[in-house]
């Protein structure tokens, strides 16, 4: 069990949904007469229904949709529980389906409609579960306003619109898993105002739109163990993320994902809400490698990113939009980006973007690994950070290897620059001003020009006053008021 927020998630085990036409594949038979309410059936020409409970045929026909409707609506307001034998079942229009009503195939039990297969819209309790869904023409599966769903173990194949979508209306309390989705014409999966929600370990490929998309107001949701490939690989509808959130979702976790080869971003969230949205262990390769976009898009506040593995993306691994606030990046690793035509900018394992309004944008970086293996490298910049960015601090990361530079930021005051190594910020020594001299040169040896650079007098200076002056990328000078007779030493230290 697992508690995101405040609902109960239930992860379903097992995986299935594949489908094949009629009469193929394993069936496994009702286990006795009461299990379920209705068992149909079909020979490829009639379909046929039998009441579960008293072995009678009630329902009988050539039409699919007419046969299975009216088993539907015989189950009444407190629904049931209805079996789908293998075979093809060719719908003339959408299956409405009631409260209360758990819809089950086998291997082999497959949908195949023109438009809608199914809609479940205004009811609640309602199960959909090991059936595959076959070359919609439109969306496979629509919800509406509706509660307590259940979609498990379907497969999808080919449907020209999306696998599943909500547009209107209240959908909360909602569990898709263990789907397999293949070549959708639009986005796989697209959901809008959804509530306490959990969509786990589906496998989605090569869609038309966006992998999975989740919008307007959407919250309290877990994201976890799917696997998205080569959504709108060529970038035709420009909406070929993998993940998608967008429009003040909240309370989100997005956690195990594996994104791999999709058109845009591996992951965009585009949201402001007002609760966090956590990004956690995913991994994210090759997303728009012969375009410029970035494995992990995060343009919104109150984010966590850490353990994600992310590497070879189009330009930037890690990129952080223009309204990004209040977010913490941490633990990731982050290799090998870049990968898009030379010179497209942002080609950087992390990047902050300079922000749009805020002054103090309460971003941190730390404990990340930015690195780049090549014998060429394409990750230009291990960690850069825009001209006007503010708030920031960038922290004990390990750097190696990047084309052009370990970190690049502004020294406008507002960006910490810490113990990060490979990129050295911070220095400590002594230096010795001769005697009858009144400077000595010292060589810093750090990766940037320092900021601030303090002095400790190690000998007994008198009245003299001292200072600094003429701080360049390798050394300053530390100048006395008047000269000594004897040596006179200084200690240092660079922040």
């Amino acid at each position: 069990m697992r508690t995101i927020g405040l609902v109960t998630l239930v992860a379903f085990a097992g995986c299935g949904g594949g489908g094949g036409g009629e009469g193929t594949g394993t069936e496994t038979t009702p286990a006795g007469p009461s299990e379920f309410h209705y068992v149909v059936s079909t020979n490829g020409t009639t379909v046929s229904a039998i009441n579960g409970r008293t072995g009678a045929e009630e329902f009988s026909g050539s039409d699919a949709s007419t046969v299975l409707q009216s088993v539907l609506d015989a189950l009444g307001s407190d629904g049931g529980r209805v079996y789908l034998r293998t075979g093809t079942y060719s719908l003339a229009q959408s299956l409405q389906v009631g409260g209360g009503t758990e819809l089950v195939g086998t291997e082999g039990t497959s949908l195949y409609s023109s438009g809608t297969a199914i809609t479940v819209s205004s009811v609640s309790r309602v199960s959909i579960k090991k059936i595959t869904l076959n070359g919609c023409g439109m969306a496979a599966i629509v919800l509406g306003e509706a509660s307590d769903i259940r979609i498990l173990q379907c497969a999808f194949v080919q449907t020209f619109g999306q696998a599943i979508l909500h547009e209107n209306g209240t959908l909360e309390r909602v569990w898709i898993s263990d789907c397999r989705i293949d070549q959708p014409g639009g986005n796989a999966i697209e959901l809008a105002g959804v509530k306490n929600a959990s969509i786990e370990r589906n496998i989605i490929a090569s869609a038309g739109g966006t992998g999975l998309a989740i919008s307007s107001g959407s919250g309290r949701i877990l994201v976890a163990g799917n696997q998205i490939r080569g959504s709108d690989q060529k970038n035709d509808s420009n909406s070929g993320d993998g993940i998608s959130l967008s429009g003040n979702c909240d309370e989100v976790i997005l956690r195990d994902n594996v994104l791999a080869e999709n058109g845009r971003n591996g992951l965009s969230i585009q949201s402001s809400g007002a609760g966090a949205i956590i990004v956690s262990g995913n991994h994210l390769r090759k997303n728009n490698a012969n375009k410029g976009e970035a494995g992990i898009f995060f343009d919104g506040s109150k984010g966590l990113i850490e353990r994600n593995m992310v590497h070879e993306q189009g330009r930037s691994g890690i990129r952080l939009g223009s309204s990004a606030t209040a977010t913490l990046v941490r633990t990731n690793q982050v290799w090998n980006n870049g990968q898009g035509s030379a010179g497209t900018g942002h080609q950087s394992g992390i990047i902050l973007e300079s922000p749009a309004a805020v002054s103090d944008q309460r971003i941190q970086v730390r404990d990340n690994f930015c690195q780049d293996t090549q014998s060429t490298p394409t990750q230009q910049i291990g960690i850069e950070v825009g001209a006007a960015c503010s708030g920031i601090v960038i922290e004990k990361n390990r750097l190696s290897g990047n084309g052009s530079a370990a970190i690049s930021y502004p020294t406008n005051g507002g960006v910490r620059v810490r113990a990060n190594s490979g990129f050295g910020t911070e220095a400590r020594g002594s230096a010795t001003v001769s005697g009858g001299s009144t400077f000595v040169t010292v060589s810093h040896g750090l990766a940037t020009t320092p900021v601030t650079i303090l002095l400790t007098p190690l000998s007994d200076l008198g009245v003299r006053s001292y200072w600094i002056s003429e701080i360049t990328g390798s050394s300053f000078r530390i100048e006395l008021s008047a000269t000594s007779a004897t040596d006179l030493k200084i200690g240092w230290r660079t922040e």
